[in-house]
């Protein structure tokens, strides 16, 4: 199960490309803000973001697909299969 911070640091890693820029904004640390995408790549056994050390956090067609489901389910608990879009690119 995904939890509703891990969704929040989510569309704030997706929206600002940087997990610095998120831990300021989020008033949190750098470990929490990575240790959120962690769980949340694990938890959905994919991989979300490409880490680059000179373009930050980039969304992989998985990501994209992800942050597109998550009005569906944004603020409630949810697991892979909760967004059909996915399901395509999960093996």
């Amino acid at each position: 199960m995904v939890m509703n911070r891990n969704l929040e640091i989510f569309i704030k890693v997706a929206e600002s490309g940087s997990i610095t820029r998120t831990a300021k904004t989020m008033y949190i640390t750098q470990p929490a803000v990575s240790n959120a995408i962690s769980k949340l790549e694990t938890g959905l056994n994919v991989k979300l973001f490409y880490r680059d050390r000179h373009n930050g956090m980039i969304l992989t067609e998985v990501g994209h697909k992800f942050e597109d489901c998550l009005p569906d389910f944004k603020w409630r608990q949810c697991s892979r299969k909760s967004c059909p879009a996915l399901q395509p690119l999960i093996s």
